[in-house]
């Protein structure tokens, strides 16, 4: 074959290949409706009518909340110029300290027993007695 048959036939086939590719371009082959949701499906589709919800596994209620204890402030008068070891006492029984001489004895380590100040107190019982002398040292009153 000669060179220019050659480029004849190369030109030909790219011709042919462009205008056979515009022309499925200008006229597409549409898939019919089945063909597009064949296609859809194998692809996860799926219809919103044809998803179901796992049932969720019965369970007994939840227990019903206890409410919170209430808690009773303790309301303790101390006068002017009252030693530690009857702050102490008057704490115990107001119920504030389980032990009015634990109480002196940390107001003595504390080295603050001279230095608590008369005035009315509220306070929780049990509470720890490192607070409890604090709040003294602080001072109260309403």
């Amino acid at each position: 074959m000669p060179g220019s048959s050659r480029a004849v036939l190369v030109v030909g086939l790219g011709l042919g290949l462009v205008l056979a590719g515009l022309a499925m371009t200008i006229f597409p082959e549409k898939p019919a409706a089945a063909e597009v949701e064949a296609m859809a499906r194998g692809l996860g589709m799926v219809y919103p009518q044809e998803v179901t919800l796992p049932e969720a596994p019965q369970s007994e209620p939840p227990p019903e909340a206890t409410p919170p204890p209430v808690v009773q402030e303790v309301v303790v008068v101390i006068p002017e110029r009252m030693p530690a070891d009857l702050i102490g006492q008057v704490l115990e029984r107001g119920g504030v300290v389980a032990d009015g001489r634990a109480f002196a004895d940390k107001a003595r380590e504390m080295k603050v027993d001279m230095d608590l100040k008369p005035g009315v107190y509220r306070f929780v019982p049990d509470e720890k007695l490192e607070v409890i002398v604090a709040a003294m040292v602080k001072g109260g009153g309403w």
